[in-house]
């Protein structure tokens, strides 16, 4: 291996290393494509970068980031279909496409107005994939003849399939937000009936130990609540403000609560090895489960199995509704013996290609878009997973619990929280009936990105059906 090589794998490994860390860094995807599309034309020395995104209903990628290029400033934003266009076609074949020279004669080439797409001799387009299933397209383009690596091409691959994850992560925090609301509203209000009905277990703060003066009350919410609201706040908000990854928000928290120790004195050598040790421990399970899923995933898809347990579920004679509540309740189940990692790594993979199979039927019978069954299916899985926190033996917040007061016992835990689980029951079968709860938020930002890109339209010319190669052929 030559140095160059060893620089050029380098260069490609940073590259994946600083994309991995901006398609985490922030929850709009808009700034994520748009930084994307920068990074993959610096680092590749290319002359533009254009990413696409896929709208299923329209059956259109839609052009969403460029570098080389402003989407905003143009009359009209670019779509096209699937096979129409280099682009297209590696949307279309759901494969990596490389013209090496004289791109725009390629009988594939499709001219957009206001793109000087002719200006470029060499293009590499690559599908954005999630799972097989199409969310996009991204390209590369340069401005003189050249033929990329193989090691180009698979960085491009690989990078695309980041902005995958990205797009699902995006979907999927939309379609959390309204069952999170949901499940909140109903802790509230069960909470506040209880106490209202016997207040005898909300009783009110004792006289001796309430504030009896602004000063004190103003005391106690500076060292008791704030603190902790400004360690919470650093911790989620450098996440959703786009300045750290998962990661370094993470740091964040660990050093604002050695802070926090520090200032409230309990800080100790013993303490902060028994956190590491707790963290140690926690990373292990997680990263062995992720390690074990794989290879027995590997092996039950080699053998068959998963196949054979796909087939035979959708041959049982069950509506899609029905087959959608059996395997909730299989979920259900599975979250009293086992933790969430184990049921996402190990289990879930079982159902997914049962549920994928049922999409269309199941986006008929409950009035769910086509392309929103899976999104507002990963919703409702997040709920059902909550009772793997509530339900024996495995209920981690128990001991959690437990450990704070010691003077309750696993018994009197275990039958306080056996009341809000029948609330996320209630909060389920709400998701179930009203899917609206949870594809309500995505839907309308979907609205909202078709109505800025129509506002965009403006075709007088009509030079988008234009043949590019009508001068040629004489």
């Amino acid at each position: 291996m030559t140095m160059g090589t060893v620089d050029t794998t380098a260069r490609h490994l940073r590259l994946l290393t600083e994309t991995i860390a901006a398609v985490s860094s922030s929850l709009d995807l808009q700034e994520v494509l748009e930084l994307v599309a920068s990074k993959v034309a610096g680092a590749l020395g290319t002359d533009a970068c254009f990413v696409y995104l896929y709208d299923e209903p329209a059956n259109e990628l839609v052009l969403r980031a460029t570098h080389g290029s402003r989407v905003d400033e143009m009359t009209r934003t670019p779509r096209m279909r699937p096979g129409e266009g280099i682009t297209g076609a590696a949307a279309a074949e759901r494969a990596p496409v490389m013209i090496s020279a004289q791109a725009h004669l390629d009988p594939r080439f499709k001219l957009f107005a206001n793109l000087p797409e002719d200006e470029y001799e060499s293009i590499l387009a690559v599908p954005i994939l999630a799972r097989d299933k199409l969310e996009g397209a991204l390209n590369v383009r340069t401005r003189e003849p050249r033929a990329f690596t193989g090691d180009e091409v698979e960085l491009l691959v690989a990078i695309a399939s980041q902005v995958a994850q990205t797009i699902e992560h995006a979907k999927l925090y939309a379609a959390a937000l309204g069952p999170g609301f949901l499940l909140a509203g109903l802790y509230i209000a069960y909470t506040l009936i209880r106490s209202y009905l016997n207040p005898s277990i909300g009783p009110a703060v004792p006289p001796e130990e309430r504030a009896t003066s602004m000063a004190m009350l103003v005391r106690e919410v500076v060292v008791g609540v704030l603190p902790l609201a400004l360690l919470i706040s650093c911790t989620l908000g450098s996440i959703l403000g786009g300045l750290a990854t998962p990661t370094e928000a993470a740091s964040v928290g660990a050093s604002g609560a050695m802070v926090l120790g520090f200032a409230y004195r309990r800080l100790t050598f013993r303490g902060i090895k028994q956190a590491a040790i707790s963290t140690l421990i926690t990373s292990s399970m997680v990263l062995f489960l992720a390690v074990a899923s794989n290879v027995f995933g590997a092996v039950f898809a080699r053998l068959g199995s998963a196949t054979w347990i796909t087939e035979g579920m959708l041959a049982l004679p069950l509506p899609p509704p029905v087959m959608l509540i059996v395997v909730v309740v299989l979920i259900f189940l599975l979250g009293w013996p086992f933790e969430w990692p184990a049921i996402v790594l190990v289990f879930l993979p079982i159902f997914y290609p049962v549920m994928e199979a049922l999409r269309p039927a199941l986006g008929v019978a409950l009035g769910v878009p086509p392309d929103f069954v899976m999104i507002w299916f990963g919703a409702l899985v997040a709920v059902t997973l909550q009772t793997a926190f509530l339900s024996p033996p495995v209920a981690m917040s128990a001991y959690y619990l437990r450990q704070v007061v010691k003077d309750w016992s696993l018994a009197t835990i275990y039958k306080g929280m056996f009341e809000f689980m029948l609330l996320q029951c209630i909060a389920i079968a709400l998701i179930i009936v009203f899917p609206a709860i949870t594809t309500m938020l995505p839907e309308q930002l979907r609205k909202e990105a078709r109505e800025t890109q129509v506002e965009q339209v403006d075709d007088s010319m009509n030079r988008l059906e234009e043949d590019p190669l009508k001068g040629l052929r004489r």
